[in-house]
């Protein structure tokens, strides 16, 4: 009795973990970057494809836009990617 509540137990734990770690895959976080490469001239450039926000409150979504955008050009201009 005590050896199968254990194996139960196990089982009950491993398939708590896989749906934990299945559930953290597929959450949306509010904010996405994707960039890219591209060729400006001779150079190989960093490029932003798509910046999203995700948020209910329309002035919201713009302000933080705003500011998103600012974060990544610093980024870019501190990297050396862009001027």
């Amino acid at each position: 009795m005590v050896v199968c509540f254990a194996t139960i137990s196990l089982l009950w734990l491993k398939q708590r973990s896989r749906m934990e770690a299945e559930a953290t895959l597929n959450k949306q976080y509010q904010y996405e970057v994707e960039v890219g490469h591209a060729k400006q001239g001779s150079h190989h450039v960093l490029i932003l494809k798509s910046l999203k926000v995700r948020d209910d409150d329309l002035a919201d979504v713009i302000a933080q836009l705003n500011v998103a955008l600012e974060a990544v050009k610093e980024t870019f201009v501190e990297g050396g990617f862009t001027q």
